[in-house]
């Protein structure tokens, strides 16, 4: 079973984390070359990139996000919210490993009343995005494409392949320091804006607006998230990277209130990995995370990181580490010697007949062996985007090329996007 994304508590719908879109990123600073390759696009780029010549040791997404959440309350808001701020301090948030800071707010009880609010931080800008996921959303600010081909930040009417709308914008700041908000408005009967506002220069940043199919305002009960998406891969989680950051307490600003915030706990499948601590500040909780690596100038450089799939992980026959060399090129396969000539020998009574039909589970490595076009590039990101399809590689395929087809319109679809929408298929 695909597991429910961490920071949604029940009910609750699926969503990804999309990734910047290609020509997007050209137009801004350069990325280290591991972050462009951990930021696979759909197509061409994950069916260019030979599996020999893929770094190892780099960071790239993790087979499932977790990090911290905590629950805000507001006490006075029986009709719901009609504005909400939530803040984060970034001073100290580490934008190597894109850890995603937001929130989840609720417009009902059904699952597809589910909304969010986020940011991530990037070297020398910040992605922010605005959710949602009812049937039947609209927005007026369609994305468009600029002079030079490249798409503007804006809404597409899809939300991670399903209904709903998503936005996008980027604020252009290498400094990361400061207070960032992230606004929640009314600004119609049925309507709702999201904006980005940077404390420090005071610059408000539109991220998107949608209406939405009914009237109702913001639940009451709102959730912060901090969830590390992408990390050096280890085995068992143990790649889960430090941040700190302060989560403040959430504001209506029309009526004043601040929400009470409950004590954070750690989320996801990798829980149990993720390591914090909180301590209470004048503003609300500042919540540190424990990495595997000190963040301030001590991580690791991607050719001092371990393998990615260690030798307690069986490598994928036609992949092992014999057949990608340093040099790039082939192993040449050794020849029989021609003292032992292998055609001329019959085989033995107990030996199996060449005749003899392969196991299914030979057939089904046979089959990942021969196709060169399979989107993953180790086992850890094999088992994360068919873990639905109960070892059906070529059902996870097809479903994976159907996302493609879904997602193609999306300007900022990652593989994060990819497992999203592939596992959903199956259930």
């Amino acid at each position: 079973m695909y597991d429910v994304p961490i920071w949604l508590r029940s009910p609750c719908l699926t969503r990804a984390s999309p990734g910047p879109e290609v020509k997007e990123m050209k137009q801004r600073a350069p990325l280290r070359r591991q972050d462009q390759l951990n930021r696979t696009l759909f197509a061409a780029a994950l069916a260019a990139v030979p599996f020999c010549n893929a770094e190892t040791g780099t960071i790239q997404d993790l087979d499932s996000p977790s990090g911290v959440q905590a629950h805000a309350e507001f006490a006075d808001a029986p009709q719901g919210l009609r504005d909400v701020v939530f803040s984060y301090d970034l001073s100290e948030a580490d934008f190597e490993y894109s850890w995603q800071y937001g929130a989840a707010f609720w417009f009902g009880n059904a699952r597809e009343d589910v909304a969010y609010i986020a940011i991530q931080p990037y070297p020398n800008y910040i992605r922010a995005s605005f959710y949602f996921f009812t049937p039947g959303t609209t927005t007026r600010f369609p994305r468009d494409l600029d002079e030079s081909g490249n798409w503007k930040p804006g809404c597409i009417m899809s939300a991670d392949g399903v209904a709903g709308v998503s936005c996008h914008n980027f604020l252009d700041r290498s400094d990361h320091g400061g207070l960032f908000n992230l606004s929640v408005t009314n600004t119609g009967p049925s309507t709702w804006s999201g904006k980005f506002i940077d404390t420090l220069t005071g610059k408000e940043l539109p991220i998107g607006e949608w209406t939405l199919p009914h009237s109702r305002g913001i639940k009451p009960g709102v959730d912060y998230f901090l969830e590390a998406l992408r990390g050096t891969q280890q085995p068992s989680c143990a790649g889960i990277p430090g941040t700190v950051t302060t989560l403040v307490r959430p504001y209506c600003s029309s009526s004043g209130e601040s929400a009470s915030l409950k004590e954070p706990y750690a989320i996801g499948a990798c829980k149990k990995n993720v390591h914090f601590e909180t301590r209470d500040v004048d503003s609300g909780k500042q919540v540190e995370v424990q990495g595997r690596w000190k963040r301030s100038g001590s991580t690791p450089a991607a050719t001092d990181l371990p393998d990615p799939l260690p030798e307690i992980y069986p490598r994928p026959s036609g992949r092992s580490k014999n057949s990608c060399p340093a040099n790039g090129e082939p192993r040449p396969q050794k020849k029989p010697s021609p003292q032992q000539p292998q055609p001329q020998k019959k085989p033995s009574p107990q030996q199996p007949q060449p005749q003899k039909k392969p196991s299914p589970q030979e057939e089904d490595s046979k089959t990942k062996n021969e196709k060169e076009d399979v989107p993953w590039r180790t086992e850890p990101q094999h088992r994360a985007l068919c873990r639905g399809y109960d070892g059906d590689d070529q059902a996870c395929l097809s479903g994976y090329k159907k996302c493609q087809q879904e997602l193609s319109k999306n300007a900022f679809v990652g593989w994060y996007d990819l497992v999203t929408c592939n596992n959903r298929r199956p259930h």
